[in-house]
């Protein structure tokens, strides 16, 4: 199986959340006036915690 090297779910929270930002603001900067964007995002558990990336990412 081929590993992903652009696979933002492998990176640590914090620096998924940056990279997030980025892609937020390149979408925002190529859409057409009046159009949108929507990205699906889950949340997930890690060690038996619930991690909230949804609200976190909005």
């Amino acid at each position: 199986m081929k590993k992903l090297t652009d696979d933002l779910s492998q990176l640590p929270f914090e620096e998924y959340l940056k990279e997030m930002k980025k892609v937020a603001e390149e979408s925002y900067r190529v859409l057409k006036p009046g159009k949108v964007c929507a990205i699906l995002i889950g949340d997930t558990r890690k060690y038996k915690n619930y991690i909230p990336i949804a609200f976190r990412v909005m």
